[in-house]
């Protein structure tokens, strides 16, 4: 079991001497209170972790989350100037911090095979091409704006979409290898993992978690019949919220487990500040 955790601490000052001096400018009284801004970039996964990532926020802390079903990092990269390089109030947003989640998809315009007919096949090394240089770019782009960025890990697949962990397993050393300041966690994979970090539909119930949420005989479902989402009746980008029409205890552990990789990383900075 590969775990990536070690990662976010590793990485930060590699962050620090890439983004720029600037990111680690002294934390004045005023700037200690300034609510901090974590951008989220994810596809359908994140739609059904969205409403707990949101539930984090504060009066010191917002999460903004923009879920693209179905999409890949090359649609990523055409949103992303949307949000980076919007104003509030007469002034830019700044994000503290940028999250990357994807699972995989090719099935965007920017994913078709150049100069023919239908999609990248996902695991091909046309694919692997494409992840990687469209995360590389995404990474160069918000560094231009001094924002860190954490990639969190997928959770792993089921059945014939077993092809998709050739995210994990092989775009995303790739994008360590090519920018080492980038930092990785793979605790919301292991959240919905079973003890080997491997793909499981049932882990044992959370505290609180009872017989009208699914829980029965101590275990609870946590992956979808599709063996890519988490909802226990099926994911649907129809169903308004997490795209989940019943509780879906798979979301929320993913959602709770990139909280944390998250506030980690804030918590780094806080300490290298």
């Amino acid at each position: 079991m590969r775990r990536r955790a070690a990662w976010l601490t590793a990485g930060w000052f590699a962050t620090a001497v890439v983004l720029g001096a600037g990111v680690l400018a002294p934390v004045s009284a005023a700037h200690a209170v300034t609510k901090r801004q974590i951008l989220v970039f994810g596809d359908s996964i994140m739609k059904e972790s969205q409403p707990t990532l949101k539930s984090k926020s504060s009066a010191t802390l917002t999460y903004t989350v923009k879920n693209m079903a179905g999409r890949s990092p090359c649609d990523y990269l055409k949103v992303a100037p949307k949000l980076f390089e919007k104003t509030a109030h007469g002034q830019r947003v700044h994000y503290d911090l940028f999250v990357i989640q994807t699972a995989g998809n090719s099935s965007s315009k920017c994913m078709k095979v150049p100069g023919g007919k239908g999609y990248l096949k996902i695991g091909s090394p046309e694919w692997e091409a494409r992840y990687r240089a469209d995360l590389n770019s995404l990474v160069d782009y918000v560094a231009t704006f001094h924002t860190p960025v954490l990639v969190i890990s997928s959770p792993p697949m089921g059945g014939v979409q077993v092809v998709r962990d050739d995210v994990y397993n092989t775009v995303e050393p790739q994008l360590h290898a090519d920018r080492p300041a980038v930092q990785f966690s793979d605790d919301a994979r292991h959240a919905v993992s079973d003890t080997n970090g491997d793909f499981t539909t049932k882990l044992p119930c959370l505290p609180g978690e009872t017989a009208a949420d699914g829980c029965s005989q101590g275990m609870i479902t946590v992956r979808a019949p599709d063996d890519v989402h988490f909802c226990p009746s099926g994911f649907s980008n129809k169903i308004k919220g997490t795209g989940c029409a019943v509780y879906d205890s798979g979301g929320i552990r993913y959602g709770e487990a990139i909280d944390e990789a998250a506030e980690a990383v804030l918590g780094s900075q806080r300490t290298h500040s």
